[in-house]
């Protein structure tokens, strides 16, 4: 029998880390640990409320992106997907809180729950807008009476592998390899090419103006990150900030 559990909750995994719990959201806080929520039961409890007042959760991809110049900022294009299938998989119960999020709840200890990640291009949207022609004359009726779901501390956790992630030593640390300064500007040469090869193709919205927008080409990538056998994405070392910054110094190294 394994008893390896897959996820702890913040008091389990502060003493794993030997640490407060404070200490843990800080560290989601600023993005060097990520947090979770178990989003089957947020959805199981808020379906107790009345019926007219009950959130509806929206599970959305993203499927495209775009650059809105009046204003001044990127769009995404989600698209409906089928609820996640957590009987097989538990993991797929856990959604990632954003930073934003994390900070919230570590000073009020409590948030409404809006939207929470699946991975890199899925996420959980809160809303009501199931009820808005059933129960409301209008959707502004709707969100008057619409009770969002309530996330407190209690029900912050964290996946075992990303736990592990956080206590594991960088592959810099554990195997020290110095690289040739050629062959590193060879790397990003190569990560420029193949860039400008994808903006080239004609896909759309990789530019920004005229210049090259660097998020939505990382978005683009994160759609061909390998899964493990359960369907999980191996994103260490794979995260959207750290693609577009390799391919931003990738195409900058193509500029004579």
């Amino acid at each position: 029998m394994n008893n390896k559990k897959l996820w702890y909750s913040l008091e389990e995994a502060a003493q794993v880390l030997a640490c407060s719990k404070d200490h843990l959201l800080y560290l989601g806080t600023i993005g060097e640990i990520k947090l979770a929520l178990d989003w089957v039961i947020i959805r199981n409890e808020s379906n107790l409320v009345a019926l007219n007042k009950r959130p509806y959760f929206n599970f959305l991809e993203i499927i495209d992106s775009y650059y809105c110049e009046h204003r001044e900022m990127e769009i995404n294009v989600p698209n409906p997907f089928e609820m996640p299938q957590y009987s097989d998989n538990p993991l797929l119960r856990l959604a990632y809180l954003s930073s934003d999020d994390i900070g919230l709840i570590s000073k009020k200890k409590q948030i409404t729950l809006r939207k929470a990640s699946l991975s890199n291009n899925e996420y959980i949207s809160v809303d009501c807008r199931e009820y808005k022609d059933n129960y409301k004359n209008n959707y502004n009726d709707c969100t008057d009476d619409y009770i969002f779901p309530v996330l407190t501390i209690q029900d912050v956790v964290i996946k075992s592998e990303d736990l592990e992630t956080y206590q594991r030593p960088s592959d810099v640390e554990q195997k020290p390899v110095i690289e040739s300064t050629k062959e590193n500007t060879n790397l990003y040469k190569t990560i420029g090419l193949l860039s400008q090869a994808l903006i080239d193709s004609g896909s759309k919205n990789l530019m920004k103006g005229d210049e090259p927008n660097y998020s939505a080409i990382a978005r683009k990538l994160e759609r061909f990150i390998p899964t493990d056998p359960l369907g999980m994405k191996e994103c260490h070392g794979l995260s959207e900030r750290s693609l577009r910054e390799r391919i931003k110094k990738g195409l900058d190294s193509l500029i004579i």
